[in-house]
């Protein structure tokens, strides 16, 4: 297992709408709309607040709150 160093958290932005919704599909295959909820997600702020988890520049993973 790869130890991760220098791990980011930040607010996610529109440009990681795309990536969000690709790690969305594979944990979720039977919701077929993951980047519609996404979107919809996102543009609901700030009642929902979506964070992207970043190691070396590589998104790992999307999260909301």
């Amino acid at each position: 297992m790869q130890k991760l160093t220098h791990l980011v958290i930040r607010r996610m932005t529109e440009q990681d709408i795309e990536q969000a919704a690709q790690v969305h599909a594979s944990a979720f295959p039977r919701q077929t709309f993951s980047k519609e909820w996404i979107e919809c997600g996102f543009r609901a702020f700030p009642k929902i607040q979506f964070f992207v988890a970043e190691h070396q520049d590589q998104k790992i993973c999307p999260a909301n709150l």
